[in-house]
């Protein structure tokens, strides 16, 4: 089990059962190939302050709990149509690419879509996922029709994101926020379903020019809280 790495590294070939399988926080340039997680109450996680720090190598034949991680760095023009059971869906440094059709289960870490432009997630299902839907440092993107029931963080998160498009989407009983932004600007967020999560519906803090229009929110502890918006 590897909590955090800070140099490069190969990790090859391995049987990793533990409370997490991987973490990776702040160490880019790590090859993973061949990794089987198995057994862990969550799989793998990549997290950094800026996104340089998601540049990994890791390979489709990395597993959790025998489903692949799909992470991919610098692809465009790509259309996924999972149409199955992922452990993650990782776009970094990517640009129109489509996600449609995947479903995700609890312990699953969801989708993460890093320095990510002009790509759409698209009626997708994810229940009990640590993430949900994260984007960081991301523009110009799409969210629709997906369902998100249980997050045990937020359901979906928008962070340092710009001009991104949340459509349709349902969000209930995440632990947190159903939806959370965090320093965005000219974001829309229209006809979305926010139900039942533990805080706030909608949680936005600092960014300008975000608009939110015709949502449904209903037994959020807050339906939308504003906090320097």
């Amino acid at each position: 089990e590897i909590y955090q790495c800070d140099w490069s590294s190969d990790v090859c070939s391995s049987d990793l059962k533990s409370q997490r399988g991987l973490l990776l926080t702040n160490s880019p340039g790590n090859s993973l190939q061949g990794n089987r997680l198995e057994q862990n109450a969550a799989g793998l996680r990549v997290w950094g302050e800026k996104p340089a720090d998601f540049v990994e190598l890791i390979s489709a034949d990395n597993t959790v709990n025998g489903r692949p991680i799909l992470y991919l760095v610098g692809a465009h023009d790509l259309r996924l149509d999972i149409g199955g059971r992922p452990a993650l869906i990782a776009l970094v440094n990517s640009e129109k690419i489509t996600v449609a059709g995947a479903a995700f289960r609890a312990g699953d870490e969801g989708i993460l879509l890093v320095n990510t432009r002009r790509s759409l997630i698209r009626g997708n299902l994810l229940s009990g996922t640590l993430l949900g839907i994260t984007l960081i440092s991301s523009r110009e993107n799409e969210l629709r029709d997906n369902q998100l029931q249980g997050s045990l963080e937020n359901g979906i998160s928008l962070l340092n994101s710009h001009g991104n498009r949340l459509v349709h989407n349902s969000v209930s009983q995440s632990k947190k926020h159903g939806i959370l932004l965090y320093r965005p600007s000219s974001n829309r967020l229209s006809q979305n379903r926010l139900i039942a999560n533990k805080s706030s519906g909608v949680f936005l803090e600092g960014g300008q020019k975000n608009q939110l229009m015709d949502n449904q929110l209903l037994d959020n502890w807050v339906g939308v809280f504003l906090e320097r918006a």
